[in-house]
């Protein structure tokens, strides 16, 4: 999705999708954090998209998380989005 702005236009929501839990939440924390990556990733390249789907309301709970591998990929992809948590 990175590498292609097509893909991430048609893909975001789903991908944002697997960390709310109103939505397509997955339960098994590897695959959570895979998501967190990708989120993470795709705000380095492409910040607008994901700002404009407020992603960071998704994304702060995580700061709060059990596992450090979580806090650290969400506060990473707070900081490419520009959001001003600090944490």
């Amino acid at each position: 999705m990175a590498c292609h702005p097509r893909l991430a236009e048609e893909y975001v929501r789903i991908l944002l999708s697997y960390i709310r839990e109103d939505g397509n939440f997955l339960e098994y924390e590897p695959l959570r954090r895979g998501a967190l990556w990708g989120i993470g990733r795709l705000a380095q390249i492409y910040p607008e998209m994901l700002i404009e789907l407020d992603a960071a309301k998704y994304i702060r709970p995580y700061l709060e998380d059990n596992n450090e591998s979580s806090r650290e990929l969400s506060a990473l992809a707070l900081r490419m989005l520009g959001d001003g948590t600090d944490h």
